[in-house]
C-alpha cells in the first residue's frame, strides 16, 4: 500500500510540475488543470490493465492444455471437452469490436497518467467523416499495446470503431480475439 501511495504522490508532484509550466507559456490561450486520481481508481486502473496482460499470458497454455487433454480424453471425454468448451466456442465464432464496453476501462487512463496530444483535432476529425485514411502511431506499440488500448479508451465513442491495440494476428488467435479485439 506504502508503495502504490509514494508512487501517487510522486505522480502528482510531476503532474504538478508539468501543469505549472504548462500555464506558464506565453500565448498559451487556456489553462490546463488536472486533478490526481485517487488511489481506488489507480488501483481501479492496474487491475484493467493487468486483466489484458493476464489474458495474453494464460492464454496459450489454457489452449495447449485443453487440446492435449482433449486428445488424451483425460479425466474423461466429457470432462475434457467442457475445458476446451470455450476454445472450440471461441474458434467458431468471429471477434467484434465493443465500443460501449471499452468506455468502461477509462482508470487505465489513470493508471498510465495518459496524455494525448493532437495538434488540430477539429480538422482531423472533419476529415476522418469524411472518409480520408489516416495512420495513427502511438509509443510504445508492440504485440499488445497499452498505449494503443488508452487511445481507444480516450477517444470519442464514435470514432472507436478504428481498429486498434493490437497486432492483426491476435484478431485470429482463439479467446485472445475476443478479449483484446473489444478495441
Amino acid at each position: 500500500y506504502l508503495f502504490i501511495e509514494e508512487r501517487i504522490n510522486r505522480m502528482c508532484k510531476r503532474n504538478q510540475t508539468l501543469l505549472s509550466q504548462a500555464n506558464s507559456c506565453k500565448g498559451s490561450e487556456k489553462q490546463i488543470v488536472s486533478t490526481p486520481p485517487s488511489l481506488f481508481r489507480w488501483c481501479l486502473g492496474l487491475l484493467c490493465a493487468s486483466t489484458f496482460t493476464m489474458a495474453y499470458v494464460l492464454t496459450p497454455p489454457y489452449i495447449l492444455s485443453a487440446v492435449v487433454l482433449l486428445l488424451l480424453g483425460y479425466p474423461s471425454g466429457n470432462v475434457a471437452f467442457l475445458y476446451a468448451l470455450p476454445l472450440v466456442i471461441s474458434m467458431l465464432t468471429p471477434a467484434r469490436p465493443i465500443p460501449d464496453l471499452v468506455g468502461l476501462f477509462s482508470p487505465m487512463l489513470d493508471y498510465f497518467q495518459y496524455e494525448q496530444i493532437i495538434e488540430s483535432e477539429d480538422e482531423l476529425r472533419k476529415n476522418f467523416d469524411q472518409g480520408k485514411n489516416y495512420i495513427f502511431a502511438t509509443q510504445p506499440h508492440g504485440v499488445l499495446s497499452m498505449c494503443a488500448m488508452c487511445s481507444s479508451i480516450h477517444s470519442d465513442p464514435k470514432y472507436r470503431r478504428i481498429s486498434t491495440a493490437v497486432a492483426s494476428s491476435l484478431l485470429t488467435f482463439p479467446i485472445l480475439k475476443h478479449i483484446i479485439g473489444i478495441f
